[in-house]
């Protein structure tokens, strides 16, 4: 007789599925895989032919066609003895200019970023580098300074201060001067037109040895090491995805720029050819922005004569981002685009991180970046836009002005926490200014006697404390505060340890849309506030 089949119980069932899960769970990660990772993982692969040039004579050619780059003896001289620090750093690390020596792969990747001749660059320039020391981002750095000697060989009056740096002596971060030029393209100034000069003037003269070279922005503060340098080759760059470079108009003047512009028997070697051939999407790229060696040393003259060209056809503020990536066009190359590498607004936070984390355990956030998974992190944040957390349910009197909270405070004896505003264009800064030889150098976050930026509670306790008011976009712009700010700081904080004998270290600055303003309180932990924190108020 037929043994009976025995039924396993509904407990082992749900056992096997527990451990089916567990497994699961234990090989993709603790939830899945990620919104950046599926993105890193579904990267398209391109076919590119790339549209090499002979560097020595179209360099040659630029200098002759674009005026703008002319610089004086006198100049010439000058930028010579301010880039000596860069030299003998040059050789010490890599031999006599022209020497070529292995670099091994995993260092043969060079960051670089263009600034004026401000302060307001400067406080940026040592968060940036404080962050690529934190994060121990391998291979080198390099600030590109433009502006501080203008074509008659002046020096600016902030000089002094701009060459200042908290990165090593030993860390392969560098400094390096280009000229100022003429920006002025039919009777306007444009300034961006430093960027891709002082990129152009930088590959002629200084260089540069490694592999793969990166374009970021000084405001971005890294969060991880950049590995993207590993996708690069000759021919295929990798870069940020910007949806807005993909539907901006730009695009429709491209042919005309081309046509007109760029092939006007200026172009002494490569085929003519203006026809943009591949997915859009493949040219909405901005910094950062990968490219081997020899593609920079292509791009950068297209990209000179496209943003040129660009300003007078189009006009609009971004034509350098458009002039960059209209020579990408012509290099007939396509950069495989990320929208993960970098964030720079709240949909960024939301969509990554509280996605995946809806419902933070306690003290999940507790201090920002810090107790966030790290594959949920991007590799950069970028404050290129301003934070804002309380705006839709305040009235305008109390978010727009620095007055009425200033006034707040003064009346509630307590800090303002209804409403949260910070720029980098409102902090103590120059930025703006006419910087020339006789400037007065004005007060800036790098004076000994200014305070550093307000320091905000942990973002945990604060979704506690205005529990129903809070919407996911004060949730994610917070994320920014709790972010961006304390990494702000401690470079400021090195900075004047460095350069200050006493310095004011009162977490005090904050901003609003009109201006900055000085609070009289600032935060605390405290583990008996039933909150999580305290303040205290400093007269």
């Amino acid at each position: 007789m037929r043994a009976s089949r025995r039924v396993p119980p509904r407990r082992y069932l749900l056992c096997a599925w527990a451990t089916l899960f567990m497994f699961v769970v234990a090989y993709f990660g603790v939830f899945g895989t990620t919104t950046f990772e599926a993105e890193e993982k579904a990267l398209p692969n391109f076919s590119f032919s790339n549209n090499t040039l002979d560097w020595d004579a179209e360099k040659e050619a630029v200098l002759r066609d674009n005026s703008f780059l002319e610089i004086s003896v006198e100049a010439a001289n000058v930028l010579q003895k301010l880039n000596e620090p860069y030299w003998r750093k040059h050789r010490l690390l890599y031999g006599e200019p022209g020497d070529r020596f292995p670099i091994e792969k995993k260092q043969s990747f060079h960051i670089f970023y263009t600034v004026d001749c401000t302060q307001h660059s400067v406080w940026q320039s040592i968060a940036l580098e404080k962050s690529w020391e934190e994060v121990r981002q391998p291979g080198a750095l390099t600030r590109i300074i433009g502006n501080c000697v203008n074509i008659k060989g002046r020096i600016a009056s902030t000089i002094e201060r701009v060459n200042r740096t908290i990165a090593p002596p030993t860390a392969k971060s560098f400094l390096f001067y280009a000229p100022a030029v003429n920006t002025k393209i039919n009777g306007d100034n444009y300034s961006p037109l430093n960027r891709p000069s002082s990129v152009f003037y930088w590959l002629s003269n200084a260089d540069p040895q490694e592999e793969v070279f990166a374009l970021v922005d000084p405001d971005m503060i890294f969060l991880k090491p950049l590995t993207h340098y590993e996708l690069v080759r000759p021919g295929q760059p990798f870069g940020q995805y910007y949806g807005y470079m993909e539907h901006r108009d730009w695009y429709a003047h491209y042919h005309k720029v081309c046509t007109t512009t760029v092939y006007t028997g200026k172009l002494i070697s490569g085929e003519k050819d203006c026809t943009a051939k591949g997915p859009r999407k493949a040219w909405a790229t901005g910094p950062p922005h990968y490219m081997s060696r020899d593609d920079w040393y292509v791009h950068v003259l297209w990209w000179l004569r496209y943003t040129v060209g660009m300003k007078i056809n189009w006009g609009d503020w971004v034509s350098e981002m458009a002039g960059f990536s209209s020579a990408l066009i012509t290099m007939n190359v396509h950069t495989r685009t990320m929208s993960g590498i970098t964030w720079e607004r709240a949909s960024d936070v939301n969509r990554h991180i509280f996605a995946n984390l809806v419902q933070p355990a306690e003290g999940q956030l507790d201090t920002g970046i810090e107790s966030v998974p790290t594959r949920y992190l991007p590799y950069i944040l970028h404050y290129c836009v301003t934070f804002e957390v309380g705006r839709h349910w305040n009235p305008q009197s109390l978010w727009r002005y620095a007055a009425p909270q200033v006034k707040w405070e003064q009346e509630n004896l307590e800090p303002l926490m209804l409403y949260m505003h910070w720029s980098k264009y409102r902090v103590p800064t120059d930025w703006g200014g006419v910087i020339s030889a006789d400037s007065p150098v004005q007060k800036t976050l790098l004076d000994c006697e200014q305070p550093l930026l307000l320091e905000y509670p942990s973002l945990t306790r604060m979704l506690s404390f205005y529990k129903g008011k809070w919407n996911s976009e004060d949730r994610a712009w917070y994320f920014f505060f709790v972010s961006v700010i304390p990494a702000i700081n401690r470079a400021l904080v090195k900075y004047k340890t460095k350069y200050c004998t006493n310095f004011n270290d009162a977490l005090l600055w904050r901003t609003a849309h009109d201006q900055k303003w000085m609070s009289h309180y600032y935060f605390s932990p405290n583990a008996s506030d039933p909150r999580g924190f305290s303040y205290r108020r400093v007269e």
